[in-house]
């Protein structure tokens, strides 16, 4: 998303309908950040972006690149992502909060 003269990175979920070709969207998250932690385990600063009537606080330039469900917990799935084109980082992430995202409206 452009703002102002610089450009900003979301992400959002989707799902899809199992077949061939699995082309067909049954639902989508809206849109949101992969926050960054320091080292230290807490989270940073991050510009404030205003998008749509809504504002983030997001790295500038975050990159999902890879989702696995997790080896020793069915329940959650693994997502690597980099940050500013200089870090990479993975998160654990529960189904459940996933299929919130995408179906907040029917499981509640």
């Amino acid at each position: 998303m452009s703002h102002g003269e610089k450009y900003a990175y979301f992400s959002r979920f989707y799902a899809i309908r199992p077949g061939v070709p699995p082309t067909d969207i049954v639902a989508q998250s809206g849109l949101f950040c992969w926050t960054q932690m320091s080292q230290e385990g807490k989270e940073q600063e991050h510009p404030r972006i205003e998008w749509n009537k809504a504002t983030y606080s997001c790295p500038v330039i975050q990159f999902p690149s890879g989702i696995s469900s997790s080896a020793t917990d069915p329940s959650v799935v693994l997502v690597a992502y980099g940050i500013n084109d200089v870090e990479s980082r993975i998160v654990k992430v529960r189904k459940r909060d996933i299929a919130k995202r995408l179906f907040s409206g029917l499981l509640e």
